[in-house]
């Protein structure tokens, strides 16, 4: 196909109608001495012109040369506006452009150096050194990288300006064609340079004529051509034109051509078609050497990828060749000799050179081929671990002659399967080991097989003594209801094809379970669909989570309750102190006196309600005692007794030799007597409803001692001492009984199910409170109408009873007498403040008063001298503690008294610590105040 000027026509070879009516446009390189380049008239001169020349004269061929530098030419044939280069060598990818005609000059590469440099003496020295390119990824880069040689390149054009560059010092050396450079030596006068070693062979470069793609008559009229000049002779006279006197032409007389002169026409003919028959071989032969040299370089590739060399052993000789990833893989470089046996020997541990020798032997002797996995030392400290193989070479006859085998780089390979086999160790051990049941089933007709198990199933199926692996569900010594339930739960993954996550409660053995079933893939179609599957028995843990939620309901109702009990003894405070001030005022009219009685009496119960509330809304301060628990129920027996209904027996069953209990009394009593009140209440309900008492009513108290648990010494208990074990009491009756939504709500504050106004609806929420703060727990059994059993869980500890002081009284008795006093009073609360200084100054007392903590602190600081400090602890402002903390650093010489309607236990300790003379809880009346304001005045006297 011949492509002019945009246009094509096929074209079927030499005979064809294609003709060459206008000239060929040449391009035609103006700088690559001695190939082409400008000569003194402005005129393209050099080695491929006057071959161009020679070549057109033979085939008839009319040429029209543009003149321009290489890499313009180029481009310039790419995209289609010359018909030719007269100077080109062939890549893959200018083969995409072009088409390429039989190389007419082969021209090998080669590095130079300067003279007077005596660093280098071959190109594998040129490690570090500068080295400068014609061009990016050379054939000269290309040999240093194939070697191993590791140089920092320059890339310049044209090779004329970096010779110079280089015999001038500025480089270590330069890649060029050898002749090119030899020519620009001669010609620039360059005398301190060499050539370094011998010519690079295999990397060499190759022109040839290049014509546009698909212009096959040009290219066969160009082949033909230099055949033609090769024949005649012409060839060797311009190659010695430009090349002669720099080398001998190395054509191995490749291009000569014995011409014999004959007359005859038979050896005209013969001779001519010797030549074709040459020049066809010659062809044939590069082809395989261009093709032998692409195998071997992607072989050598191959082999540099895969870590893997080869070698081979003569047994005659005794030598050894390996190829040049096989010295690397070993640590040495490309070009090094093959090592010894002896020194490879030495590259082993000691342990594993007799395995190695004996091995070698036996494939030697034996012909028994073999694979060795040895740890081979190539550096300081590095090992590597290859794999070593060994085959024998037999001849015509079955002798062994030699060996032959690889060697492959195996590091990488051995960490990653250690790696994954101490991976598949932990998770075998985690398998084999976590509570958790695992494993895989498989689906199989109406039931599921199982494929693996681990040993949490077997436990959860409670099979220890039975094999369940590979057996079906429903095959295994199990309960109907047991196989129906997880047969039920298997299926439910069929639903969805992604994971499933669900939790599910068994009715028969009442457990729950959290269940995740994950569908795996499968790639036999017609195979069964297979699930994995975990299973967590979260009984334990979902009762857990209740306790703890139902814990923090009630502590959140507590804070709240005791928020509300604080308001209200605000609210009684004043009522109170008024009633008493009122009965004085009214002490002589008998019908008023009974009106403030019964306000009065109301007031008291609403002040003993709040003191109830108070009670179960905070933690007192727990005063540790001895308790022995029968002498502790004998003295509850005793109080109730008198109290009870006769028709109620009550009885207990203690051990004498229960350990005692180191707690709070006061706790443990109102415990006791909470829930003996409550089994009465129950017993007196259900007697009310039987008429005919045919039944025996009873109170059973019981108590075992038992061992701690696993989850006796959870986080909330983690600053108390450890457990010893435990104590239940417990506290029976045959009653009522519960429902479980009554169950559910007993411990709930103000819930009761008995009539209005026969029930606050407290006891059980203060027994809740009570032994949560012993650290224990109350855990209940009831049916209706068979009657309920609480049962409470008392620690034991190592604790001994450590002697406490003794708490500062809220009320002292005053001696007789009123002593006046100057009081300074803090009171946010107007009608407390108010009654309060109206009951203050009827007992002749002196009062100043503020309602904000900011403005407190500023008087006191100013006018300390006051006799007394009266004061709430909650203030706006700063507090009443921070007012208190603040007036110990001053010369305050007074006496402090608080008035609060609700102290915490830190509250206490804080006061406690800061020495105050007395506390006073609202509400509180007259006489109880001045009780405690006459107790505070008489320390001052003693």
């Amino acid at each position: 196909m011949v492509c002019l000027h945009g246009q094509t026509a096929q074209t079927t070879g030499f005979s064809d109608a294609h003709r060459f009516d206008q000239a060929i446009t040449v391009g035609s390189a103006t700088e690559s001495y001695p190939f082409s380049h400008l000569g003194s008239d402005n005129q393209c001169e050099g080695f491929a012109v006057d071959l161009l020349d020679a070549v057109a004269r033979t085939t008839g061929i009319r040429i029209k040369r543009l003149n321009a530098p290489a890499s313009e030419l180029a481009e310039l044939l790419e995209q289609g506006k010359l018909d030719m280069l007269q100077a080109f060598s062939f890549s893959t990818a200018r083969g995409v452009f072009a088409d390429f005609s039989v190389h007419y000059m082969a021209l090998q590469g080669g590095f130079f150096v300067r003279k007077n440099d005596t660093r280098y003496k071959n190109p594998a020295e040129l490690n570090n050194a500068v080295v400068v390119f014609s061009g990016i990824n050379s054939i000269g880069e290309k040999y240093l990288r194939d070697n191993g040689v590791t140089a920092k390149p320059v890339h310049i054009n044209p090779v004329r300006e970096y010779l110079k560059e280089l015999n001038a010092g500025k480089h270590d050396a330069a890649f060029a064609t050898r002749l090119s450079a030899l020519a620009h030596i001669d010609r620039d006068h360059l005398t301190n340079l060499k050539a370094l070693g011998k010519p690079l062979v295999g990397y060499d470069t190759r022109y040839c004529y290049a014509v546009r793609k698909g212009d096959a008559t040009l290219l066969a009229r160009l082949n033909e051509g230099l055949a033609s000049v090769n024949r005649s002779g012409e060839y060797d006279i311009i190659y010695n034109k430009w090349f002669g006197r720099y080398e001998n032409p190395a054509i191995n007389r490749e291009h000569v051509v014995i011409y014999v002169a004959s007359s005859l026409a038979v050896g005209l003919l013969a001779a001519l078609f010797g030549l074709f028959r040459q020049r066809t071989l010659r062809k044939r032969l590069a082809r395989q050497a261009h093709r032998l040299a692409d195998s071997e370089a992607i072989l050598a590739e191959a082999q540099r990828i895969a870590r893997l060399g080869n070698w081979h052993y003569e047994s005659r000789t005794r030598k050894t060749d390996c190829s040049p990833e096989v010295l690397r893989i070993l640590g040495y470089k490309p070009d090094h000799p093959p090592p010894s046996y002896l020194s490879l020997l030495k590259r082993l541990p000691r342990t594993e050179r007799a395995l190695l020798h004996r091995t070698i032997l036996t494939t030697l002797h034996d012909g028994i081929a073999c694979d060795l996995t040895l740890p081979v030392q190539v550096g300081a400290g590095t090992i590597k671990t290859l794999l070593a193989t060994a085959r024998p070479m037999k001849d015509a006859q079955g002798n062994t002659t030699g060996l032959f085998g690889t060697v492959q780089d195996i590091t990488r390979q051995k960490a990653a399967e250690e790696s994954l086999h101490a991976r598949e160790q932990l998770l075998q051990a985690l398998y084999d080991n976590v509570p958790t049941a695992m494993g895989v089933i498989a689906e199989t007709g109406n039931s599921f097989r199982f494929v693996s198990i681990n040993p949490g199933t077997t436990r959860l199926l409670n099979l220890h003594n039975t094999p369940v692996a590979n057996r079906i569900l429903a095959e295994l010594p199990l309960p109907t209801s047991v196989v129906e339930f997880w047969t039920q739960c298997f299926r439910r993954s069929g639903l969805q094809p992604d994971l499933l996550k669900f939790e599910l409660h068994q009715d028969d053995t009442r457990r729950d379970f959290a269940i995740t079933l994950v569908p795996l893939d499968n790639d036999e179609k017609d195979s069964p669909r297979q699930l994995c599957f975990l299973i967590d028995d979260i009984t334990e843990r979902k009762g857990i989570d209740a306790e703890i939620a139902q814990g923090r309901r009630l502590r959140a109702i507590g804070e709240l309750v005791g928020g509300i009990a604080h308001e209200f003894n605000n609210l009684l405070t004043p009522i109170m102190l008024k009633i008493e001030l009122l009965a004085l005022e009214f002490a002589r009219n008998p019908r008023m006196m009974e009106e403030l009685d019964t306000i009065s009496r109301a007031a008291k119960r609403g002040a003993d309600l709040t003191r109830r509330l108070l009670t179960f809304g905070r933690r007192g301060d727990a005063h540790i005692e001895e308790v022995l628990l029968p002498t502790l129920i004998r003295a509850n027996f005793d109080l109730l007794r008198p109290t009870i209904d006769r028709r109620i027996t009550l009885a207990m069953n203690l051990p004498d030799n229960l350990p005692a209990l180191f707690i709070n009394p006061a706790d443990l009593h109102q415990i006791t007597l909470n829930l003996l009140l409550n089994a009465r209440d129950t017993l007196m309900e259900k007697l009310a409803s039987d008429a005919t008492n045919s039944w025996n009513a009873q109170i059973h108290v019981e108590a075992l001692e038992l061992p701690t648990g696993p989850n006796d010494n959870s986080p909330y208990n983690s600053s108390r001492p450890p457990y010893l074990g435990w104590i239940r009491l417990t506290v029976r009756d045959n009653g009522m009984g519960m429902t479980h939504g009554v169950r559910e709500r007993i411990f709930e504050p103000f819930y009761t199910t008995k009539e209005v106004g026969k029930g606050t609806g407290l006891g059980l929420a203060t027994v809740w409170h009570l032994v949560t703060r012993l650290g224990g727990k109350v855990t209940v059994e009831s049916e209706p109408n068979t009657g309920s059993a609480f049962h409470v869980w008392l620690p034991m500890t190592a604790t001994k009873p450590v002697a406490t002081p003794a708490p500062v009284k809220q009320l002292e008795t005053a001696k007789p007498g009123i002593v006046a006093a100057n009081i300074f009073f803090v009171e946010d609360d107007e009608l407390v403040a108010k009654t309060v200084i109206s009951a203050l100054r009827r007992l002749g007392h002196q009062v100043a008063h503020q309602a904000n903590g900011n403005a407190a602190w500023q008087h006191l600081s100013t006018q300390p001298a006051y006799d007394l400090l009266l004061l709430d602890l909650d203030l706006p402002g700063i507090s009443g503690i921070e007012i208190v903390r603040r007036v110990r650093t001053t010369h305050y010489a007074g006496h402090i008294l608080v008035a609060s309607g609700r102290l915490s236990e830190a509250e206490r300790r804080e006061l406690d610590s800061l020495h105050i003379d007395g506390k006073l809880l609202k509400p509180f009346s007259p006489q109880e105040l001045n009780s405690a304001i006459q107790a505070c005045l008489a320390k001052q006297a003693k």
